[in-house]
């Protein structure tokens, strides 16, 4: 019997361990306590920081220094802690749990031991990609400051494509990488002389094919690391103004030769750019910038790209028009 409740603790460990996000692993601890506990009564998740709100006797016992991963306060309250370095406590509380034989309440020792390692590491990762974000953000900036048409684009681009990535079903996990990769689609104007950055007026044909090569130079930047991240930014980078019928820059790539990434960012930079001021020229009104959207499908976009924009225009329109209060 230990042996099979062993077997059953290294599963339901194992299964919390394939959680990829904070939400999957906190949905599963939940749902694989109660079975381990057992009762009918209520779960529930409470920040360590929200002490007044605990019941009172959870509080007393919380407020001590020896408690370990799970207590039980004479099957009345289950409590489960799970900590790291960078957060406050998190406490699953039950309010009501069976008694439990010695081996049981082992098993419950492994089990929240190995909840609390994987806890940790998810509060690591979240503490990791909130800094990198934190950084590609500067240096959005530091992209955005060097030219004066820029405030706002690299974030607005990044919200813009998420909306059409959601539609295409990518992953949580590549939506959240896709988020910052967005932000580094113009890296490579760092290259471009501030001249033609700021020029209040159309570029000479010579200025416009020095433009044209901060799509290589952001992709020679970015192409280097292994990161996903870095190499999705540095597809965005090299192929957001190819165009479906081959006409863009710089390679002349057509329809799918594209990558679905560069397709994506096209459509939104190319929306984002028309619909905000420029040195040159005032914003396009929504409903313009919608009819260009429309009639460059299967010329200047893919169609399918062009359909899913469309479903989601009112979205978009309540981002340029909270952006532009």
């Amino acid at each position: 019997d230990s042996r099979k409740k062993l077997t059953q603790v290294i599963q339901l460990s194992s299964e919390l361990f394939a959680s990829r996000t904070m939400e999957l692993f906190l949905t599963n601890l939940e749902t694989k306590t109660s079975l381990m506990i057992g009762g009918e009564g209520k779960l529930w998740f409470q920040n360590g920081s929200d002490k007044q709100n605990f019941p009172s006797a959870v509080a007393q016992r919380i407020s001590k220094d020896d408690m370990s991963f799970y207590t039980m306060l004479e099957g009345e309250y289950f409590i489960a802690r799970l900590s790291s370095r960078s957060t406050e406590p998190l406490y699953l509380i039950a309010d009501s749990c069976l008694s439990l034989q010695p081996d049981e309440i082992q098993m419950l020792e492994i089990f929240f031991s190995n909840a609390n390692i994987i806890y940790n590491n998810l509060c690591l990762k979240a503490d990791f990609m909130a800094t990198q974000s934190e950084m590609i953000g500067l240096l959005g900036d530091v992209i955005e400051n060097r030219s004066r048409e820029l405030s706002g684009h690299q974030e607005r681009v990044s919200d813009y494509a998420i909306i059409l990535a959601k539609k295409l079903d990518f992953s949580d996990e590549d939506i959240v990488i896709l988020r910052d990769a967005v932000k580094l689609h113009d890296t490579g104007k760092i290259g471009i002389f501030d001249s033609i950055l700021d020029k209040p007026g159309p570029l000479s044909p010579e200025e416009f094919e020095s433009m044209k090569s901060h799509t290589t130079i952001g992709y020679e930047i970015l192409r280097f690391s292994s990161r996903k991240l870095c190499q999705m930014a540095a597809s965005i980078a090299w192929e957001h103004h190819e165009k479906w019928d081959g006409s863009g820059y710089p390679r002349g790539l057509s329809g799918e030769q594209i990558g679905q990434l560069g397709r994506i960012t096209c459509i939104v930079d190319v929306f984002d750019a028309l619909s905000s001021d420029r040195v040159y020229r005032k914003a396009w009104s929504f409903e313009k910038t919608v009819q260009f959207i429309k009639d460059g499908r299967g010329t200047q976009f893919d169609p399918h790209m062009v359909n899913l924009f469309l479903e989601e225009q009112e979205t978009i329109k309540e981002i340029l028009m909270r952006e532009n209060k």
